[in-house]
């Protein structure tokens, strides 16, 4: 039985990861709509955070996390979340979203937002946030209070203008 191969490091993400970060979430979702979003984000200067698995073979996964607000509080959006099929399963995504909330704790104050299975969001510290309305407001809007200053997860949750293209 062959083994996976391990995952050298998390790691934000460099210029010359850019094309292969497209692929993998092209692969992931099927479409270009992830891939444009977080082109589209780092163009605008809008993506304030991302990170990429790599292993042996190529990249293994990549979390984003944007600017927006949460009732005219500073926020950041986390999406998109992707692994390379040939990982899936393997706690990729996990340790991924536990790099991102850790690289955050110390230099940042705010929720995180995400639009995401709650039964596994909630293992990093995210519960439903039925006061967040946005249009993709619903059982599936999850947050999560980063830093020092717990930040209220209530209001009006404003995306970086990327995401008026989904």
């Amino acid at each position: 039985m062959s083994r996976a191969p391990d995952f050298a490091e998390i790691r934000p993400e460099r210029p010359e990861d850019r094309a292969a970060i497209r692929a993998l979430l092209t692969s992931a979702f099927a479409s270009t709509a992830e891939a444009d979003l977080v082109d589209a984000l780092r163009a605008a200067g809008d993506l304030s955070l991302a990170l990429v698995a790599g292993d042996e073979t190529g990249l293994a996964g990549f979390v984003g996390l944007s600017r927006a607000t949460l009732g005219g509080r500073p926020a950041l959006a986390l999406a998109p979340l992707a692994v390379a099929e040939r990982r899936q399963f393997e706690g990729v995504g996990s340790r991924l979203v536990r790099a991102a909330i850790r690289d955050l704790e110390p230099r940042w104050s705010g929720a995180i937002v995400v639009l995401g299975d709650p039964l596994w969001y909630a293992r990093f510290g995210f519960f439903p946030a039925p006061a967040v309305a946005c249009r993709w407001a619903g059982p599936h809007m999850m947050a999560l209070s980063v830093g020092e200053a717990a930040s209220p997860l209530v209001g009006e949750m404003v995306y970086a203008p990327a995401f008026d293209a989904l």
